[in-house]
């Protein structure tokens, strides 16, 4: 009796998979009958279809695969890296290591800039606000630091700071500024870190807001490239990078009026250079550290196109100038 429940229990397990089987085919069949897989895409004109705009990271930048090199015979062998891309059209015009993890300098301050500027949007600042300068920023055993002449007790304008800062490259307006925005330097720093990631950067540290060397202060160009594209956004910044000289004022530490007369440190600025007629730069930072050597990131008009150059480790200020106008005229 046993024996024959079971097999009953088979023969009806049977039944009920040969019926799925038939259900199922005759759901294909049917199917089957009003599309033919074959032909299905063959009568589409895909030219007819609207082009759908691209969105969200390659909306606004070009992509550089990584080990691009690209039009690499213009650039120095000393060179550590180098890129130049069309902002207009995203299109890639040289590329040089452009992934490489390099010393960035000075050129940290277009970070720096970037979050003092998302911190005046939120209103407890103005360009206007006066700052008094708690401590008179010290730098360790560096020598040969680009400071301003405040000290301790002196008042200064939030503007003149980032006048200060991206024209002349003040360090110790940097450390000002990220003590005034961000409570600390510590925290600023890790503010300075979170924006790169939020920017996409994939090969940057930051340590300080300045770009005095530490071994573990480090950015990519490609990097760069992200965060010039940022700061531009920023009209103040266009209106600081057009000065060939700027005199500003502050108060001392008796609260006398004082003045600070300074020049940028950007030799396409400052008249050592000539730039053919159609090349206007928009926005700038440069840096030069023993490490870093000479460095410089900027975004040109030329013609009608919007570009980014970024060149790190020249040897010599000359050959990094020298190399920025071949770049500039290999676009032109």
């Amino acid at each position: 009796m046993k024996k024959i429940g079971i097999l009953l229990y088979f023969v009806f397990l049977f039944a009920i998979s040969f019926l799925i089987l038939i259900v199922a085919k005759k759901k294909y069949i049917e199917y089957d009958k009003y599309y033919s897989f074959s032909s299905n895409t063959g009568d589409v004109d895909f030219s007819a279809l609207p082009a759908k705009e691209l969105g969200g990271f390659q909306s606004q930048y070009a992509v550089i695969p990584a080990g691009t090199e690209k039009s690499t015979e213009l650039v120095d062998d000393e060179t550590y890296a180098a890129i130049m891309i069309n902002n207009t059209t995203r299109e890639v015009i040289v590329a040089h290591n452009a992934f490489k993890r390099s010393y960035p300098a000075s050129i940290t301050k277009l970070m720096t800039f970037i979050l003092v500027n998302e911190k005046l949007e939120e209103g407890n600042l103005t360009l206007e606000s006066q700052v008094t300068i708690q401590r008179t920023p010290t730098f360790g055993n560096h020598t040969g630091v680009m400071k301003s002449p405040l000290v301790k007790g002196c008042s200064i304008s939030v503007r003149n700071l980032l006048f200060g800062l991206m024209m002349r490259s003040y360090n110790d307006y940097a450390v000002i500024l990220a003590e005034t925005f961000g409570g600390s330097e510590a925290e600023f720093v890790n503010m300075m870190n979170q924006k790169a990631k939020d920017l996409g950067c994939t090969s940057c540290h930051f340590v300080n807001p300045h770009g005095i060397h530490e071994d573990d202060h480090y950015v990519s160009a490609y990097d760069l490239y992200l965060i010039i594209n940022e700061a531009k956004k920023y009209e103040l910044l266009r209106s600081i990078d057009q000065y060939d000289k700027y005199i500003y004022n502050y108060a001392d530490i008796s609260g006398l009026a004082a003045t600070d007369e300074i020049e940028p440190t950007n030799r396409l600025i400052n008249g050592d250079y000539h730039l053919s007629g159609n090349v206007k730069i928009d926005v700038w930072k440069t840096g030069t550290t023993d490490r870093a050597k000479y460095c410089i990131n900027m975004v040109t008009d030329i013609g009608n196109d919007e570009y980014t150059i970024v060149i790190l480790g020249c040897d010599t200020s000359d050959k990094l100038y020298d190399l920025a106008i071949k770049m500039l005229n290999y676009a032109n």
